[in-house]
């Protein structure tokens, strides 16, 4: 029973944290393109995106 409980607490931390990641990743954008300009922010998404498949491929 406690088990049970225990995966239930980790499911929905799971999806806390995906919910939180997606809002602050809402607001932050703006603020980041605002900041970098247009270039920059795109060079900035590249290389989140080389580092995002980065940790998949490890």
């Amino acid at each position: 029973m406690n088990q049970r409980r225990s995966v239930k607490a980790n499911l929905f931390a799971n999806w806390l944290n995906h919910g939180v990641s997606l809002v602050i990743g809402v607001f932050l954008m703006p603020y980041v393109l605002h900041i970098l300009g247009d270039a920059q922010y795109g060079s900035w998404i590249f290389i989140n995106a080389i580092a995002g498949y980065s940790g998949l491929l490890y």
